[in-house]
């Protein structure tokens, strides 16, 4: 049963933000409910709350344990080799993914051109699938198909990011095609 003849106060701990110390009067005395939105972690991982007694006993408690997770992507990099082939494979990485706090944080880099870059002479397109970032890095296979210095860009829930310029040079030659001769032509 809860006490109805408590008139103490008590003090919150463990979260970034927390209710102010807060001193009951009847006829509360012995019971107040607190809105889950005056806690406010910023620090993910398991974490607890905890009350005290302002007033020099022993009373005291503890919550059970609270998972606090991450929040969106707030800042990330994305970098590159710097010199690539076209139509070669290479690695586009996005590091340091972290929320608006420093967690360490999750989701998926939509990558574009930014600049240069773009379709081949013959029309092959750049390979820029999103990179799924599990939690504050991932690397991911990319192939830019135009010999033409192409800027990269990532964004993730409105956060930008650009590659350095990165060199494409072109590929080998895999095709030789003769045109443009005539049917029939006179000696000499």
């Amino acid at each position: 049963n809860a006490g109805t003849t408590y008139s103490g106060t008590v003090h919150f701990a463990g979260a970034f933000s927390v209710p102010s110390d807060y001193t009951f009067v009847p006829p509360r005395s012995g019971s107040h409910s607190f809105s889950g939105s005056d806690f406010e972690f910023h620090i993910s991982g398991s974490r607890r709350i905890s009350v005290v007694d302002t007033g020099g006993n022993s009373l005291t408690d503890t919550s059970s344990v609270i998972q606090v997770y991450s929040s969106d992507i707030a800042s990330f990099v994305l970098s590159d080799p710097g010199t690539v082939t076209a139509g070669t494979p290479f690695d586009l990485t996005v590091s340091g993914a972290v929320d608006q706090y420093g967690n360490s944080a999750s989701g998926t880099a939509v990558i574009t051109v930014q600049s240069g870059g773009g379709d081949s002479p013959g029309g092959v397109s750049p390979s820029l699938n999103d990179i799924i970032v599990p939690a504050w890095a991932a690397i991911s296979s990319r192939t830019l198909s135009n010999a033409a210095t192409t800027v990269l860009r990532g964004t993730a829930n409105g956060n930008i990011d650009d590659t350095a310029p990165i060199t494409v040079n072109p590929g080998a030659v895999e095709l030789l095609v003769l045109s443009n001769y005539p049917d029939t032509i006179t000696a000499g």
